[in-house]
């Protein structure tokens, strides 16, 4: 008797969900947690265009400038490099 496993009859395009992966460094993103409760930044939708997805996060200006510097930049610099007014 042949074993079957269930994983045989499922495409492999659907054996695994590819569920995108936050930035690495959004639990200690200064922006993120001084202005998540901002409305600009919940108009701006920046948080999903760059914090909630790993590969597009590697467009953002803050997690650039961290990756250059070694430190992290100024909590009111955005992931787009625009400075916000305090």
């Amino acid at each position: 008797m042949e074993h079957c496993d269930e994983r045989d009859s499922v495409p492999p395009y659907r054996m695994e969900a590819t569920v995108p992966q936050q930035c690495e460094f959004l639990d200690r993103c200064g922006f993120f947690l001084n202005h998540k409760a901002n409305t600009q930044v919940i108009k701006q939708g920046w948080v999903a265009l760059f914090c909630e997805d790993r590969e597009k996060s590697e467009q953002c200006k803050r997690k650039q400038v961290r990756q250059m510097t070694g430190q992290p930049p100024a909590d009111n610099m955005s992931p787009t490099g625009d400075m916000l007014m305090v």
